[in-house]
């Protein structure tokens, strides 16, 4: 596996003083994935010797799939498979990928902490919330915002950044 140039890599400290670092692959058979791994000594705010783990899943130029810094994780969903879909099924495949992507960080829906919702346009705030609903556990839907944003493809109806509750990271 090629290593990426530490330069192509987001440190979430602001930290230039990276220690330890190494690239660990996925089984290839499972997933083509691939996750870089840091552990970074952060001088201005932590004591001597602690250390924070940041991990990046597909880092690219643009974005990573998934970030990881201290078991939080950072990722954003939009539909994928029916971009014709109406708002309920445009939520409903980012929830699905969603579940995936926690699958993948060693966590589940109960985790997630707080979502940020973009949408086009909130006359379809009605079509989310009945999805929405019924993906969480009465009781235990996360913080969350809802903003009316011009999305980077006309055809989304809808994004979602999420925060979750990482495990085994």
């Amino acid at each position: 596996m090629s290593a990426i140039p530490l330069t192509q890599i987001r440190l979430a400290s602001g930290s230039n003083s990276v220690k330890n670092h190494k690239f660990l692959s996925l089984d290839p058979t499972q997933c083509s994935r691939f996750v870089y791994q840091a552990s970074f000594f952060e001088e201005e705010t932590m004591k001597q010797g602690e250390r924070s783990l940041y991990t990046a899943m597909i880092p690219s130029k643009l974005w990573s799939d998934i970030t990881v810094f201290n078991g939080i994780a950072y990722f954003v969903e939009v539909p994928e498979t029916d971009l014709g879909a109406d708002i309920r099924g445009q939520v409903q495949q980012l929830l699905d990928q969603a579940e995936k992507s926690l699958k993948k960080i060693g966590s589940d829906r109960s985790q997630v902490l707080s979502v940020t919702i973009y949408l086009t346009d909130f006359s379809n705030m009605a079509g989310l919330n009945q999805v929405w609903e019924s993906w969480f556990e009465p009781g235990a839907a996360p913080s969350r915002a809802c903003v009316k944003a011009e999305l980077a493809n006309p055809s989304y109806l809808v994004e979602v950044a999420f925060v979750a509750a990482a495990g085994g990271f």
